[in-house]
């Protein structure tokens, strides 16, 4: 029987429910899947370097920050066909922010607050 890994985040993550677009430094464009104080999990096409720096863009609240990051993780996620008709690999990748500076954590806390109370119907 396998053992369940236990979750090693410091901050509970945040599943987003819409599209939201960002830019890291690694990469060109990616998607995010989920959100936290302390990291966010991206869906990209190509392979990144696990363990190497980079840097986050994303728009929250009508601001653009730039955060830096670790890529802590990557994996395969998916093969899909592109525009053209050629075969894609798409990759999940856990990114850590790196002392986020509080001004951020604070409109990072409050999008997330949004988001749930949109959710619950509040």
């Amino acid at each position: 029987m396998e053992k369940k890994q236990p979750d090693r985040r410091k901050n509970p993550r945040f599943i987003l429910g819409k599209e939201m677009k960002g830019r890291t430094g690694a990469l060109d464009e990616v998607s995010l899947v989920n959100l936290s104080l302390g990291g966010a999990m991206v869906e990209h096409p190509g392979a990144v370097d696990q363990e190497s720096m980079s840097s986050l863009s994303l728009e929250l609240q009508q601001q653009t920050f730039s955060l830096r990051c670790r890529i802590v993780w990557s994996q395969i996620e998916r093969h899909e066909l592109d525009p053209e008709g050629k075969q894609v690999t798409i990759f999940r990748t856990g990114l850590e922010f790196l002392d986020p500076p509080e001004a951020v954590q604070g409109v990072i806390d409050n999008y997330i607050q949004l988001l749930i109370e949109e959710k619950e119907g509040l």
